[in-house]
């Protein structure tokens, strides 16, 4: 199988707030959810971590000439919310990016558990995150991929097709 194959059938939401993103993810979710098995969710969104609280936005200018301080709070983990309104038969690719090698698989190993219960993690550490990552299974194993940018994608859309075939065989 290649991505080449499935490149018609690709989803790409395009969003500009956290908020925005969620209500289409849910949408989608639901959208989708009779379909079963023959999904493949990639969720990568990691920039939707946290968010300024409408209560802690500012209601006029802020000085150009005063410091300023940002609070963010964490907002609800998308996996887990489209995997609760899913179910367990679609197969779910997360991603984990850290700084630290030290903590990469152990990280990515907590989303292979329950409430996410991915099929695949793709690992990677920032400043290595264009040419090198290793994807994380269930089963424990792992497969390592280095490569250039270009190719890079490919061959984890190309792994993450041959995890979904053998689950959707199973269901």
């Amino acid at each position: 199988m290649d991505l080449s194959d499935y490149k018609d059938k690709l989803v790409v939401l395009k969003f500009r707030t956290m908020w925005e993103y969620r209500n289409v993810i849910e949408q989608l979710s639901h959208d989708t959810k009779h379909l079963g098995a023959n999904v493949i969710w990639f969720l990568t969104a990691a920039v939707m971590d946290f968010e300024i609280p409408d209560a802690q936005m500012p209601q006029n200018k802020v000085p150009s000439n005063a410091p300023m301080n940002i609070t963010l709070m964490p907002t609800p983990k998308i996996r887990n919310i489209v995997r609760g309104i899913i179910g367990k038969a679609p197969t779910m690719c997360c991603f984990k990016l850290e700084t630290d090698p030290n903590v990469l698989i152990q990280r990515a190993k907590v989303l292979l558990d329950e409430p996410t219960m991915a099929d695949a993690v793709v690992a990677n550490i920032l400043d290595q995150r264009y040419d090198r990552v290793e994807i994380v299974f269930p089963d424990s194993t792992s497969k390592k991929i280095d490569a250039k940018k270009e190719s890079i994608e490919k061959e984890i859309v190309d792994a993450l097709i041959q995890v979904h075939h053998r689950k959707a065989s199973r269901c």
